[in-house]
C-alpha cells in the first residue's frame, strides 16, 4: 500500500511539474541547446529512483557541475539521512521487521528526493548552459591571448582587443562612463573580432566572420589601429599627451575656470584627438565623405567613441565652456587650439589628411549635438568619474579637472579604437562594401 501510494504521488507530482513548468517533452526547449541536449543532461534524475539511496549522488553531481554549493549541501544531507535509515533497518536474517518510523523516513526521502531532482532541473540546465558558454569564452580568450603573445594572431584587431580584460581599469572606466549616457547603444565587452560579429550582427555567423577577418587584415585598418595606439602614447610623435601636470595644477587651484583658453594644453590635446578620430573614420570606411560619416555613426562602437570624446575630452575638462556657450563648441575648440590639423598631418602625411579634414568638418556638427545631449548628464558623469577614477589611477585628487586630465593615463583610445576597427569591418562585411 505504501509503495502504491508513493508511486501515485510521484506520477502526480511529475505531471504537475512537467505539465505546468514549461518543460514537458512536447513543449519548447528551455535552452538554446535544444530538447535533445536537455534530456541527455537530465540523466542525473535517474539517480533518485533506487529507493532514494543514490539521490545524494544526483545533488553532488549537479552541484559540482555548475558550482552550486547549496545543492552539494543537499547531497550531503541526503547521504546522512541514508546512513541513519540504513542503521535503523534490522538485518535481513534477524526476522525483525522495520518499524513504521524507519519505513516512513525511507519512503519520505525517496519521494522528496524524486520531487527535488525535478524541481532543480530547470535551474540546472540553464546554469549548465551558461557554465559551458562561460568556459568556451574563457578558452577562446586564452587562445586569442596566446596567439597574440606569439605573434600568430589571425588579425591585428584580435591582438589589440585581447590586451584588455574586463576587470582592467580602462574597461571599467569606459563601461562606467557609457552607463551614464542613455543615448548610446548598450555597452558589451568582447575581446576578439568574433565578439564584434556577435555584437553587431546579434548572431554567430562564420561566413560573416571570414569576410570581416579579410577586411581586418587590410592596410587601412592597420593604419587606424596605429593612430589609436599613438594617441595614447607620450612619445608617439603627436604631442597630445598632457601628462599629470594638469592634474597637479588642477589640484592646487580647484576653483580655476576650465575653458579652452585657460587650459591650452588640454585644448590642443582634444583638438588633435578630434583630427585623429577623423583620420580613423577616413581609413576604416569606404565611399564618399558623407558615406564614411554615415557608416561611422551607424556603428555601435562609433557612437561609443564619439560619446567618449564628447564626455571625457570636452565636457569634463571644459565644463565652463559647455555651460557658458550655447553651441559651436568644436569650432571654438579647434580655433583656440590652432594648428591641430597641420601637426597631425606631419605624422599622417598630406594625402590621408585631405579626407580627414572633410570628415572633421562633417563630424563637428555631430559632436556638438552629442555635447548638447551630454550636458544634462554632467553631474552624474562627474560623480561616477570622481568615484572610480582616483582609485583606478592612484591619484589623490578627485576634482573634475584633475580627473579629466588624469584619464589620459588610461589607454582608452587604443581600446575604443580597436573596437571601432572591429565593428567597422563587421558593418562593411554585412553591407558587402
Amino acid at each position: 500500500m505504501r509503495f502504491c501510494a508513493a508511486r501515485f504521488a510521484v506520477v502526480h507530482i511529475f505531471r504537475l511539474f512537467y505539465g505546468r513548468g514549461g518543460v514537458y517533452p512536447g513543449d519548447m526547449a528551455l535552452t538554446q541547446r535544444g530538447k535533445g541536449w536537455e534530456w541527455f543532461q537530465s540523466w542525473y534524475m535517474l539517480l533518485s529512483l533506487p529507493f532514494g539511496f543514490t539521490t545524494f549522488l544526483a545533488f553532488l553531481y549537479t552541484g559540482f557541475r555548475v558550482k552550486k554549493w547549496l545543492w552539494m549541501g543537499f547531497g550531503v544531507a541526503y547521504l546522512l539521512l541514508n546512513i541513519y535509515v540504513v542503521k535503523k533497518i534490522p538485518a535481513a536474517d534477524s526476522g525483525v521487521p522495520a518499524d513504521d518510523l524507519t519505513m516512513g523516513l525511507l519512503f519520505g526521502e525517496w519521494l522528496v528526493g524524486m520531487i527535488h531532482v525535478i524541481v532543480i532541473r530547470k535551474s540546472y540546465l540553464l546554469l549548465l548552459e551558461a557554465t559551458e558558454q562561460s568556459s568556451k569564452i574563457s578558452d577562446d580568450r586564452l587562445r586569442t591571448k596566446i596567439q597574440a603573445d606569439y605573434g600568430v594572431s589571425e588579425n591585428k584587431i584580435d591582438a589589440a582587443l585581447v590586451e584588455f580584460k574586463e576587470t582592467d581599469a580602462t574597461v571599467r572606466v569606459v563601461s562606467m562612463l557609457f552607463s551614464v549616457f542613455p543615448f548610446i547603444p548598450q555597452y558589451e565587452y568582447y575581446f576578439s573580432l568574433k565578439g564584434a560579429v556577435r555584437r553587431v550582427a546579434r548572431r554567430e555567423d562564420a561566413d560573416l566572420f571570414e569576410k570581416a577577418k579579410q577586411l581586418a587584415n587590410s592596410e587601412d585598418v592597420l593604419k587606424a589601429l596605429k593612430v589609436a595606439s599613438v594617441v595614447d602614447k607620450a612619445d608617439g610623435g603627436l604631442g597630445i599627451y598632457t601628462g599629470l601636470k594638469n592634474a597637479y595644477d588642477a589640484a592646487k587651484n580647484k576653483d580655476r575656470k576650465r575653458t579652452f583658453e585657460a587650459d591650452p594644453q588640454q585644448a590642443a590635446d582634444a583638438a588633435l584627438k578630434a583630427v585623429a578620430l577623423s583620420y580613423m573614420v577616413a581609413a576604416l570606411y569606404p565611399g564618399s565623405v558623407a558615406d564614411k560619416v554615415r557608416l561611422f555613426l551607424e556603428t555601435p562602437a562609433g557612437q561609443e567613441i564619439a560619446a567618449y570624446y564628447a564626455g571625457v575630452e570636452i565636457a569634463l575638462p571644459f565644463t565652463d565652456n559647455l555651460i557658458e556657450a550655447s553651441g559651436n563648441w568644436m569650432g571654438n575648440l579647434l580655433e583656440s587650439a590652432g594648428g591641430a590639423e597641420s601637426r597631425f598631418g606631419e605624422f599622417a602625411g598630406s594625402g590621408p589628411m585631405d579626407q580627414a579634414r572633410a570628415i572633421l568638418a562633417s563630424l563637428r556638427e555631430h559632436i556638438d549635438s552629442t555635447l548638447t545631449r551630454v550636458k544634462p548628464y554632467l553631474d552624474p558623469l562627474r560623480e561616477k568619474v570622481s568615484a572610480i577614477a582616483p582609485t583606478a589611477l592612484n591619484i589623490a585628487d578627485s576634482t573634475t579637472g584633475a580627473v579629466a586630465t588624469a584619464l589620459d593615463v588610461l589607454p582608452a583610445w587604443r581600446f575604443l579604437g580597436a573596437r571601432l576597427a572591429a565593428e567597422a569591418c563587421v558593418v562593411r562585411a554585412m553591407k558587402g562594401i
